[in-house]
């Protein structure tokens, strides 16, 4: 009889080394070789001068997939997607305008807004 090979460890549920990754916009993306790939950025806000805030953005993450984890990952945000529709309207479920990277001057009037 053949030999068992010894057991794999377990995998486990979670890592301490796996990153929690928060992003705003997906300002590009492209396919490389089979490869699908995505930039992730998220927006943050420097204080150029006393009293002059500026939103800018800033790379978290450079996403690289196989064709089957994009299609998976697409399954998944159509998923949100249909449960934020079930979220009745409040101010903490609504949409967010574009990202100010897009459009700087939407962003200029929301922030001042919120400034007062």
């Amino acid at each position: 009889m053949p030999e068992q090979p010894d057991a794999l460890p377990p995998v486990p549920e979670a890592s301490a080394m796996a990153p929690f990754i928060y992003f705003d916009i997906v300002p590009n993306f492209g396919i490389n070789n089979g490869v699908a790939a995505l930039t992730l950025e998220a927006v943050r806000f420097t204080l150029d001068s006393p009293g002059k805030v500026s939103p800018g953005c800033i790379t978290v993450a450079h996403v690289r997939t196989s064709i089957e984890g994009l299609r998976q990952l697409k399954r998944a945000i159509e998923g949100l997607e249909a449960a934020l529709h079930a979220l009745p309207a409040t101010p903490q479920a609504q949409m967010l305008p574009p990202s100010p990277c897009d459009n700087h001057a939407l962003h200029q009037a929301l922030l001042s807004k919120l400034m007062g």
